[in-house]
């Protein structure tokens, strides 16, 4: 990331005795802040034979070896004193961002919506592809939705032996006419990403966001089962306050965790609960996030539960996803109550979380045929581009944090709902564009 500053202050003494040929004394190693040169082949020294350079030469070049691969300014000063100069390139970062960054590498990724509308394993592979140009990446799958749950399940009878099968060895099941992938194409992409160096990390989304569970719920089981488990009034929300919607949360947690065991991550959602109370919700963050750990997965979610009352009863060994600081609601009386009863990211801070930020006003791309032209793309670019940081987690509010204290990483998220006349490979180019700039803002 930063190259170190470093002066090699080498004395070396025009008088050469036997074999040695060379005398070399007071090797100093200080901070500095030089230009670059790289003039060891110019290199040209008064009163010295060939041999004599060529043994300099090569005790310079051992200098340089102990560098790796700095950038070295090798100068000469008078006939029998030389300094080795390396620098970092960069100008335009403070000292004070030079101290805070220096030996952190942050975690960049793409958090692909493959549920509200269905990507085929070689167009995921696309997206791995694209984050593996960034040394420490990831990609995130967003793995069910109310529209649908987008992977084979035993548990519900979403199966390949039940499915219908295309040409192209994609999967639909029969009874919702949703396409889902197979467990084998899901450990295909494992293993795919594993070649390419990235972390995958699923995310199933609960207990919001859960109807496409609910859909195959009421197949498999009926619709007194699903009335039940599920709230009246929202849509798509299981009642969490019911054991048995407990029972049904963990039972498809427990199929996924056995699938993706070799996995490092694993995103339990948690965004945009309206139903439950307070109590229920956080009871609900414990007990699903201490299931996922006790199968060997960092666990992720989403920062909506995660009030300022409850942060010492959280785990501080879940790391956040910080998308919105008020849900971003339009009604002004939500954002009032959200905004006084959510942690901000400084408060994740103060409280010893580690947080990614998925900023929803520059970092969510939610491509529609309104807003899929020209302007509209490159506007965006630019204003991230522009006037994004890593410091700036409050969508596009001029408040920023202090440090980036606990901050891991970001990530840029494509959501489907809205996408179908689109491209599936146009919304890749553009998301192209983005995770460009985005992985640029961490060098």
């Amino acid at each position: 990331m930063h190259m170190k500053k470093i002066i090699l202050t080498l004395v070396i003494l025009s008088t050469f005795f036997g074999a040695s040929g060379i005398s070399a004394q007071n090797l100093k190693i200080q901070q500095s802040n030089f230009l670059l040169l790289n003039n060891l082949q110019n290199l040209k020294v008064q009163n010295l034979n060939q041999a004599q350079l060529d043994r300099l030469k090569i005790i310079l070049e051992n200098f340089l070896n102990i560098l790796l691969k700095q950038k070295v300014e090798i100068k000469n000063t008078n006939k029998d004193r030389f300094k080795i100069r390396c620098c970092q390139t960069k100008k335009n970062k403070s000292k004070k961002d030079i101290k805070e960054n220096r030996q952190k590498v942050y975690q960049f990724g793409i958090n692909l919506d493959v549920a509200r509308r269905f990507y085929t394993p070689d167009e995921i592979k696309k997206y791995i592809d694209l984050v593996s140009t960034y040394d420490k990446s990831f990609l995130q799958l967003h793995l069910s939705d109310d529209q649908n749950a987008a992977l084979e399940s035993e548990f519900l009878n979403q199966t390949v032996a039940n499915a219908t099968v295309d040409q192209n060895g994609i999967y639909t099941n029969p009874n919702t006419q949703k396409q889902f992938l197979s467990k084998d194409q899901i450990r295909e992409l494992i293993n795919y990403a594993k070649t390419k160096n990235i972390e995958l990390i699923p995310e199933i989304d609960m207990p919001a966001h859960a109807k496409g569970f609910l859909d195959l719920a009421k197949i498999k089981f009926g619709q007194a089962f699903v009335d039940n488990i599920s709230d009246g009034y929202f849509q798509g929300e299981l009642n969490i306050s019911k054991q048995e919607a407990l029972d049904f949360s963990k039972s498809i947690y427990t199929e996924y965790a056995e699938l993706f065991k070799d996995l490092k991550y694993f995103h339990m959602g948690a965004d945009e609960v309206f139903s439950a109370n307070k109590a229920d919700k956080l009871s609900y963050i414990q007990n699903t996030s201490n299931f996922l750990k006790s199968k060997g997965f960092k666990v992720r979610m989403w920062n909506d539960l995660i009030l300022k009352e409850n942060l010492s009863e959280i785990s501080k060994d879940i790391q956040v996803t910080y998308w919105s600081f008020d849900g971003d609601a339009q009604d002004p009386n939500d954002i009032e109550e959200r905004r006084k009863n959510r942690a901000s990211v400084p408060d994740l801070q103060k409280n010893g979380f580690e947080v990614l930020i998925y900023n929803s006003y520059y970092l969510f791309f939610v491509p529609s045929s309104s807003n899929f032209n020209q302007h509209d793309i490159e506007y965006m670019q630019n204003d991230l581009k522009d006037n994004w940081s890593l410091k700036k987690w409050d969508s596009n509010n001029d408040v920023e944090l202090e440090n980036l204290k606990g901050i891991i990483g970001a990530a840029h998220s494509i959501w489907n709902e809205n996408s179908d006349s689109i491209l599936k490979n146009d919304i890749y180019e553009v998301s192209e564009g983005v995770f460009g700039i985005l992985k640029n803002k961490g060098e």
